[in-house]
């Protein structure tokens, strides 16, 4: 019988802990599945650094030296408190994608708990937990949580920010309401919209003074507007010396602006309030940077929940004077994007989160009440929470899908960062082995790729070469042992091309492509010329046509089944001045197999282009229509002039006519 009473009791005791501490439990594990989600693979994916993130990055780098500012000016102007907050992380993790996206990342967890405590503060212990789980698992808020901008951390301040104000007024607590001012004040110093959140703090003040007048505590909103005022302060004197940066973005973007409304400021505006309100339920952001492109802010069901939480707030009005506060935030927080053009645009609207989550926290709350059936308490929590559970998987699964989408790829600008870990790999490898080697990079890819800034600091190894692709005044470049010179792809570039150290091998590769946002066609970025001394290489043939051109080894490569590459090793033993083309036929007891035709080096290092000892290594793909068989295949290499198609004569040949070349098979194997 005591042991029976026993266990009965440690059953209670178990039950009624975790009636108590079930809402902890929760909000632990979901914060620590947004902290696996927020960070997982954050140094990789995206795999580029938009230019946006990458002028934060340069901001913080200048305060590092000692720049200091109250509004950084560069790309448009932005606000200071996410450069000051970056600064130490890049200080501590380098020029990195890592360090650029640890901060929004860290944010983007925090937002977690922080949604919860406002949910609780506002409606109680049940939707502040489901609010917290939406949060959790939220295309937008898991997109912000990898996005290295000031808009970002945002939905923080707001959630704590709000959280104050909502305690404070309830309690009384004088020290709440500073914090509710300071925390304000953080959001001015942070982005745009936060600017929207003062007239929704005095519209509801002005509701409680009317509402409210014999209890409403004047104290607290003046110690919160003291410590706002003291706050902004600096910021707001900037602006007055300065108006122009005040409201110079947001001019540019305003539908009010005859750029942007095309002569038609109410239809512009009309169209825009209809696609924020569709951004909703149908249709959102179409940009790969915010969102998945056109994905909503609620998936259907969550819309469902949403609309019918905006009705059931009603209830939480009595008691927590809530729902009116709520819908005022919604509505005067989508201005933002409303005012703007491009809506809905999923970074401007970014002041709508937390407090978006808390009405489909309530309708998710009331289903859960009402789809109990007698007998079956439990079932309306087990349905809701399948729900959830079902929404987090597919938005998880749906979000790494975009994150390694082509979509992504050209919109974070990734071709530059691969352009920047080519230059620092190279770099990278130079300091290693200690060799003399440079880096010379063609001016117009410097400027017009603030990722590049970033990521690889011009000085020692790295040189930016002038507008007419020369050397700076005073620089000297030691490329004993290699250079890596990169240029654009759609100029002559004569000038850079001399700088290549003489005598040396020169490989050419087409490096990343880019597209711009509003293009469906990508084009190359840049050319990158790899020069290295011919230390080690096989020099095991020497067959020479007319103008010294001669081959001095040549690769075999079965790539697949259908294709092979041929790498032929040219040396110039004289300069010969014109443009001629190389071809690589493969043959059967005399039937054609397989052709390639062109200029050396893809025509980016042609035979117009070389100097006396340079070695050029030249590749040519032959799609294949039969496996290829060196047994009884013929490969043959010939030069000629185009367009009138005469073929250079091989010299020190028996036969005085020769003018192509049996390539050996160097032990390329049969395809099986």
């Amino acid at each position: 019988m005591a042991q029976a009473l026993s266990a009965s009791t440690q059953t209670k005791t178990r039950q009624s802990w975790w009636r108590d501490h079930w809402h902890t439990v929760l909000i632990i594990a979901l914060t620590l599945g947004a902290a696996a989600a927020r960070l997982w693979a954050l140094d990789r994916l995206p795999a580029g650094i938009y230019r946006d993130e990458a002028y934060e990055g340069l901001d913080a780098l200048r305060v590092l030296d000692g720049q200091l500012a109250l509004f950084f000016t560069a790309n448009n102007g932005r606000e200071p408190l996410f450069v000051y907050l970056l600064s130490p992380l890049i200080a501590v993790f380098g020029r990195t994608a890592f360090a650029l996206r640890l901060l929004p990342a860290l944010a983007g967890v925090l937002l977690i708990p922080a949604t919860y405590a406002l949910g609780r503060e506002l409606l109680g212990k049940t939707p502040g937990v489901v609010a917290a789980a939406l949060a959790a698992c939220s295309v937008w808020t898991l997109n912000l949580s990898r996005l290295a901008l000031r808009a970002t951390l945002l939905p923080l301040i707001t959630a704590l920010m709000l959280t104050c104000l909502a305690r404070g007024l309830r309690l009384r607590r004088w020290p709440l309401m500073l914090c509710t001012g300071l925390m304000l004040a953080l959001g001015l110093y942070t982005y745009l919209p936060a600017r929207f959140m003062l007239i929704v703090l005095a519209l509801y003040a002005i509701y409680l003074l009317f509402t409210q007048r014999r209890t409403f505590w004047w104290q607290g909103w003046l110690l919160l507007a003291l410590a706002l005022g003291i706050a902004t302060a600096p910021l707001a004197g900037y602006f007055v010396i300065h108006p122009a940066d005040f409201w110079g973005r947001s001019g540019q973007v305003s539908v009010l602006n005859p750029a942007v409304n095309q002569g038609d400021p109410l239809g512009a505006l009309a169209n825009s309030i209809w696609r924020t309100f569709l951004g909703f339920f149908y249709r959102g952001d179409f940009i790969p940077r915010h969102n998945i492109p056109y994905r909503p802010f609620f998936e259907p069901l969550l819309a469902l929940a949403f609309a019918g939480g905006l009705f059931a707030l009603r209830r939480y009005e009595r008691t927590r004077g809530s729902a009116l506060f709520i819908g005022l935030w919604i509505a005067l927080l989508c201005l933002p994007t409303i005012l703007a053009e491009g809506a809905p645009h999923m970074l401007r609207a970014v002041g709508l989160l937390p407090v978006l989550y808390l009405p489909a926290a309530v309708g998710l709350t009331w289903f859960s009440e009402h789809l109990k059936p007698q007998r079956a308490a439990w079932l309306g929590t087990v349905l809701v929470a399948t729900a959830l559970l079902q929404n987090g998987s597919g938005t998880l699964t749906a979000y790494r899908t975009h994150l390694n989408s082509e979509a992504v790829y050209y919109n974070y600008e990734s071709g530059a960062t691969q352009l920047a870990l080519e230059i620092n790999s190279y770099i990278g490898q130079t300091k290693k082995d200690g060799s003399s080697r440079a880096v010379l990079l063609d001016k117009r890819l410097w400027d017009s790729w603030p990722s590049l800034r970033f990521l690889c600091p011009a000085g020692q190894y790295l040189t930016v070469l002038t507008d007419d692709e020369t050397l700076p005044a005073g620089s000297t470049v030691n490329a004993k042992d290699g250079m890596l010179l990169v240029l654009w792809p759609y100029a002559d570039n004569a000038p850079a091309l001399a700088l290549l150290p003489s005598n040396q091998v020169i490989e050419v590769h087409e490096g990343a492509y880019e597209r711009g946002d509003l293009e469906t066609e990508a084009r190359l970025l840049y050319v990158a010329y790899a020069s290295s001394p011919a230390i080690g290489l096989e020099q095991d043939e020497s067959v020479r046509w007319e103008q010294g051109i001669t081959l001095i080894h040549h690769n075999i490569q079965v790539i697949s089944a259908n294709k092979l590459l041929v790498e032929l090793y040219w040396q110039a033993q004289q300069a010969p001045g014109e443009a001629y083309t190389v071809y690589v036929h493969l043959a059967r007891e005399d039937t054609p197999l397989a052709q390639h035709d062109g200029p050396t080096a893809q025509g980016y290092y042609g035979t117009e282009r070389w100097r006396i000892g340079d070695i050029v290594v030249d590749r040519h793909y032959l799609s294949l229509t039969q496996p290829y068989d060196p047994a009884s295949s013929q490969l043959v290499a010939g030069i000629y002039h185009w367009p009138d198609m005469t073929q250079l004569k091989l010299q020190d040949s028996a036969e005085e006519s020769l003018v192509e070349y049996e390539l050996p098979a160097r032990g390329a194997q049969a395809v099986p």
